[in-house]
């Protein structure tokens, strides 16, 4: 009796060695890992649902293709080694290239010596700043503001002393009805300190940003506090005997108090800007403003000291 002869299968996957006669489980077994490797020489493994697949790089830019991308990532400022890596691997199947890995390695090696050679630079920079940083910590220490103020400054004046010590004139209060209440009593302040030796000076400024200023009051040097209190005072006084001027300019030009003349005028405009503020607001803005064009004359120079 013969043999029955053997039905050959219907569908057949020579390269798997797999023959079925089941069409599901044929299309099944052509989307298994074994047949994809064994079929695709590139080692790729195609997405199951056939889609498209985009490779996306941090920087925002898309590819096709993976080598496309790894190209891009060996160029591209926003990624480094890891980053290639995981593009590499982020296959839904986690399928991996000789070639890709190749270059990864490549790469990471190249990144290695890059770090070497920024921190040898960062070290030499560093190196230099804290060289550049001791010369200036060094100048700076040359200085000392306590010997300055009380050995070199020993004999200055007190501040009130100082502001007593001014002699007004009629021009001050001409020009103080000229230049504005403000830069009149900056004037004659300042004017009064230059014709001063700067070592008897009772007036010394550190930092004009901050406005931060050392004032002599009863033979001692201190700082001047934040109200400005010992300066306010001194501004006072100056303005009180600039208005003092008053009768003497009015004893100088008798017709100032004729109505309707040209003295008369000259005498209100004079007046109006000697007052200074008309409301305590104004008074406080216009301080400050005086203080600052004093601390401006008076800054300490280190490099003379």
């Amino acid at each position: 009796m013969e043999k029955s002869q053997e039905i050959p299968k219907k569908y057949t996957c020579k390269a798997c060695d797999y023959f079925t006669n089941n069409k599901k489980d044929f299309i099944k077994h052509n989307s298994t890992r074994k047949h994809n490797l064994l079929t695709n020489p590139n080692g790729f493994v195609p997405n199951p649902n056939n889609e498209t697949r985009e490779y996306s790089c941090k920087c925002g830019k898309t590819y096709k293709h993976m080598s496309s991308l790894c190209n891009h990532k060996k160029k591209c400022t926003g990624t480094n080694a890891d980053d290639l890596m995981k593009a590499v691997l982020s296959d839904n199947n986690k399928s991996i290239n000789a070639n890709l890995l190749l270059e990864i390695v490549k790469q990471t090696n190249e990144f290695k010596t890059l770090l070497v050679e920024q921190n040898n630079k960062i070290n030499e920079l560093a190196s230099q700043n804290t060289m550049i940083q001791n010369n200036i910590t060094t100048h700076n220490n040359s200085f000392n503001l306590n010997v300055f103020l009380n050995e070199t400054c020993k004999d200055a004046l007190n501040l009130m002393d100082f502001v007593n010590s001014l002699q007004l004139k009629l021009t001050d209060f001409e020009e103080t009805g000229r230049l504005g209440y403000v830069e009149g009593i900056s004037k004659i302040i300042v004017n009064g300190l230059k014709e001063m030796d700067v070592h008897k000076r009772p007036i010394h400024c550190t930092d004009v940003k901050r406005e931060t200023m050392y004032v002599k009051d009863q033979d001692v040097w201190e700082k001047e506090n934040d109200d400005k209190s010992r300066l306010t005072k001194a501004v006072k006084v100056v303005a009180d005997k600039n208005f003092q001027q008053m009768l003497a300019w009015q004893k100088e030009y008798p017709e100032c108090t004729v109505n309707n003349t040209q003295q008369n005028e000259n005498f209100i405009k004079i007046m109006l800007a000697v007052l200074g503020g008309q409301t305590p607001e104004e008074d406080e803005k216009n301080r400050e403003k005086i203080l600052r064009n004093i601390a401006k004359e008076v800054v300490i120079d280190k490099s003379a000291c």
